[in-house]
């Protein structure tokens, strides 16, 4: 399969993906939830099957892993970024948060993915 044609392939499914996580964040009570059902999760998941048609489960495999300790990292980011902005500024505790995600994240390729 061709760069263009994956690329190609990733859009559309994305997209479709895109649009029944839309139509699952509408159908969720209370409104606040759809976030969750947003363009990430829909995109990742289009990529993973993109990735695992195209290069075989050992690249999708590490590309889920990576995912994994991404969502790690953002879940420290918001658990500093909520004790943070309360102490500091949104400023300064947005960059401490950062700084917290960006060690997990750093650690995790560096340890485990690299």
């Amino acid at each position: 399969m061709g760069d263009i044609a994956i690329v190609l392939a990733k859009g559309l499914v994305g997209g479709v993906f895109v649009a029944a996580f839309a139509l699952i964040g509408e159908s969720v009570q209370p409104k606040s939830f759809s976030g969750l059902f947003a363009a990430a999760p829909s995109i990742a998941l289009a990529a993973l099957a993109i990735t695992l048609l195209t290069d075989g489960s050992p690249e999708a495999g590490e590309q889920a892993l990576a995912m994994v300790f991404g969502a790690i990292a953002m879940v420290l980011f918001c658990v500093l970024a909520a004790v943070a902005i309360d102490r500091l500024d949104a400023v300064y505790g947005s960059a401490v948060s950062f700084v917290g995600w960006f060690a997990v994240a750093g650690a995790s390729y560096f340890l485990v993915l690299r």
